[in-house]
């Protein structure tokens, strides 16, 4: 059980082990811009202050231990705040033109975060039932991926950027930039071991990293003869050795059945091309008359190719499932899962939308009326976003051909209810994943605003 801000009895208190947690971040930065004849040059840096204010006890291995309760002998002195952390972080950019049309610039910078809190707070009951030395486990997800982060530093980042803007006409540019992540210090579930190196709990640790790279083309009209339109394009390449802080959670929870991933392979979520495509045509005060004046249009054309995934077998055995989520199982319980290929080496299929907005403005003295219409999904396709793993395809979980539901189908509307519920409105998915097969349908949002 995790409580902040009460005791074990109920009682409020604002102080001692069960009071609230204040975690507290401060930043500030300088910076310096330099001119030298074409060249600009700005230089500088910023200063992080992360106070997690998350509790550690003074020895994890061997604690003082209250055997009857199963609790702190003295937690009031033994539970401490974990320290702040300062860093500083360097940044710098420069540019400078190559020719009247073409302009060269790049830039190098260090950043720094922390993971989400819930993954970092727990209360002393549940740090005491992770370390207890009698009752700890090093398989234990027990209060998993909640709070287990009192080992946890600030996850950071080191990210280069190298580009050219080359003005093709005086409205019409083509700009190209490289770009590099390197992320340190990312938090992945990892056994605690004690100096004999024997295993004695599951917590977070700064154990994981990821790179990202690619390149972004952008192709921009400045607005000329009432239209303005630009185009981006990303192609990126992200990966590492898994892809959430909980990637991990069978291997630390399933001693010898499974390996710790140690091998880089694409993110889930990683999408090798991104792109959207946006025209924008209106008529601005004073042109067009009283009828077009203030009119405009603009759409919205994006795409992707879809998200990596891992195909798997399709189901063998019942198992532990019952007959309601035997489709979605290995989502459930990754232990189920039997991989066909390398890890994420598919690929969801490719997504393409297309959002419009309307809008009308009045100009009343000193007011702006402006009326639109926002429509999401104009051609309100069913776009597909995930797939079942253990088929690869969107409309079907593999269950009601495979011969283990033979007997099942034999049950009257048995077939029709599950293809009902859990293909054609997805609800075995949505539970196990918290998301949809497919995108949202076509949405029309009616506005007015005011501005004075």
């Amino acid at each position: 059980m995790d409580y902040f801000g009460y005791d074990v009895f109920g009682n409020e208190t604002s102080s001692g082990v069960d009071g609230p947690r204040k975690p507290t971040f401060a930043s500030a930065y300088v910076q310096n811009k330099l001119e030298f004849s074409d060249l600009v040059l700005n230089i500088g840096a910023r200063y992080e202050y992360f106070d997690q204010n998350v509790q550690t006890p003074d020895d994890y291995v061997a604690p003082t231990w209250d055997a009857n309760l199963d609790y702190f002998a003295d937690p009031e002195n033994q539970l401490k705040d974990t320290e702040p952390a300062h860093l500083i972080l360097p940044r710098v950019s420069f540019s400078f033109p190559v020719t009247d049309r073409t302009v060269f610039y790049a830039m190098y910078g260090k950043y720094a975060q922390l993971p989400p809190l819930d993954r970092l707070f727990s209360g002393s009951t549940s740090l005491s039932a992770r370390i207890s030395p009698n009752t700890r486990s090093s398989y234990t997800l027990t209060n998993t991926p909640g709070g287990s982060g009192f080992l946890v530093r600030p996850e950071r980042t080191t990210q280069f950027e190298m580009g050219i803007r080359q003005s093709i006409t005086e409205n019409f540019a083509l700009t190209a930039t490289g770009f590099y992540k390197d992320v340190r210090d990312q938090i992945q579930l990892k056994r605690i071991f004690n100096q004999a190196g024997v295993p004695m709990f599951v917590a977070y640790r700064n154990e994981d990293f990821s790179t990202i790279k690619g390149v972004e083309l952008t192709l921009e009209l400045r607005r000329t003869n009432r239209l303005a339109a630009r185009v981006n394009y990303t192609l990126s390449d992200a990966r590492g050795s898994a892809s959430t802080p909980a990637s991990s959670r069978v291997a630390v929870s399933d001693e010898g059945q499974a390996r710790f991933p140690n091998f880089v392979s694409p993110f889930e979520f990683n999408q090798a091309h991104r792109g959207t495509i946006f025209v924008d045509y209106r008529w601005a005060k004073g042109d067009g008359g009283p009828i077009l004046e203030g009119l405009g249009f603009n759409m919205v054309l994006s795409f992707n190719s879809g998200h990596n995934y891992t195909q798997i077998l399709e189901p063998r055995i019942l198992g532990q499932a019952s007959v309601w989520n035997i489709g979605v199982r290995p989502l459930i319980d990754p232990r189920t899962r039997t991989p066909v290929e390398p890890v994420n080496a598919s690929s969801t299929p490719w997504v393409f939308n297309i959002d419009l907005n309307a809008s009308k403005v009045f100009y009343v003295g000193n007011i702006t009326v402006e009326l639109y219409a926002n429509i999401l999904n104009l051609l309100n396709s069913k776009q597909v976003i995930n797939v079942f793993p253990n088929t690869g395809t969107q409309g079907d979980d593999g269950w009601l051909r495979s011969s283990l539901s033979a007997s099942y189908r034999d049950i009257p509307r048995y077939t029709e209810f599950y293809q009902t519920v859990n293909i054609d409105n997805r609800w075995a998915y949505f539970v196990a994943t918290g998301n949809d097969v497919y995108g949202t349908p076509r949405q029309i949002r009616v506005g007015v605003k005011l501005e004075i």
